[in-house]
């Protein structure tokens, strides 16, 4: 199992692989399950980053983009993507985690927005191919 602390990218998103391993264990969800899910999820979120830029504040944060979210989006994303209720609460609780612990190394003032609501974590280079 990787480290807690592992901030090796998770597959093709800007999430870490401890947090996913994490989370898999926390959500009683296979790992190599929600990594993959979570690979589905930021293709599909290179689809949706104008919107994102437009609808949505958003900080980037060590090479990450977060943006800010309601919880609808999430609903939308796992409706888009056919995802269970339990594959979709736990990448959910991946991309919280995720910007939480960028939000806490940073001096940015947003880790206020994420006690709002929810987070959607996209590498920075996805997001300027979402353009």
């Amino acid at each position: 199992m990787t480290d807690d602390t592992d901030d090796t990218p998770t597959g093709e998103t800007a999430i870490d692989a401890g947090i996913c391993e994490r989370v898999a264990a926390e959500r009683d969800v296979d790992a190599d399950d929600l990594a993959g899910a979570l690979d589905v999820v930021a293709a599909d979120l290179t689809d949706e980053h104008s919107r994102f830029e437009r609808e949505y504040d958003h900080t980037t944060v060590e090479g990450s983009r977060i943006y800010f979210v309601d919880g609808e989006e999430w609903a939308d994303i796992g409706d888009r993507l056919d995802l269970s209720e339990s594959t979709l609460g736990a990448v959910r609780a991946a991309h919280e985690e995720q910007a939480e612990r960028l939000l806490s190394e940073a001096t940015t003032g947003y880790r206020e927005k994420l006690a709002e609501g929810t987070a959607v974590v996209a590498g920075v280079d996805t997001a300027e191919e979402m353009v």
